[in-house]
């Protein structure tokens, strides 16, 4: 399973390569295996259809699945972008900011411990950006310190969502997306 992206000065795909995730609309199951362009879709704070997009800062590949299932099972369509760490995020929110073609998440689901920069310092970052700094953000970890609640809270989390070990626990991830994403589109 290839869910890597490539960074923004090597070809990030630009808004018209842009890949809409319909899954929520066809109710179909998707496998990246399958699908290779699963793990490359361009973001947008809203796309030309209107749908909004997400990006996934995450370096684990089961849980990048998970979490892109976890939406697709919201029936809530979004166009979903991953980085496999903190500093092809960075990379990315200094792209978009440099460049209005390069469009800005909706929303960010930040792992806290990536390899490179952890999530806090990716966070404290994406925060003082100008195009990515009002993006809204779900902290997902497997830590259930409540320093690092907290931490991240302090930092500009929107929400923080500890990782379970289940299945269905994971997929009330989707429903977080979906809530926070349809609370901004009605403000």
């Amino acid at each position: 399973m290839r869910l890597i992206m490539q960074e923004p000065e090597l070809g990030w795909p630009s808004a018209s390569e842009s890949w809409i995730d319909t899954m929520a609309e066809s109710g179909s199951s998707r496998n990246p295996d399958e699908d290779p362009s699963f793990a490359s879709r361009s973001l947008s704070d809203v796309t030309t259809s209107g749908v909004p997009t997400v990006l996934v800062v995450e370096d684990n590949e089961s849980d990048v699945f998970l979490i892109q299932e976890a939406i697709q099972n919201a029936k809530f369509p979004v166009a979903v972008q991953v980085v496999t760490d903190g500093e092809q995020a960075v990379r990315f929110f200094d792209s978009a900011d440099q460049d209005v073609a390069i469009p800005a998440p909706a929303l960010v689901i930040l792992d806290i411990n990536l390899p490179k920069k952890q999530g806090g310092d990716v966070l404290k970052y994406m925060r003082q950006t100008r195009r990515c700094g009002g993006a809204l953000v779900v902290v997902v970890s497997t830590s259930a310190s409540a320093r690092d609640r907290q931490q991240m809270e302090q930092l500009g989390a929107n929400r923080y969502f500890r990782k379970p070990s289940g299945y269905d626990q994971f997929m009330q991830l989707g429903e977080i997306v979906k809530s926070l994403l349809s609370t901004r589109s009605r403000q």
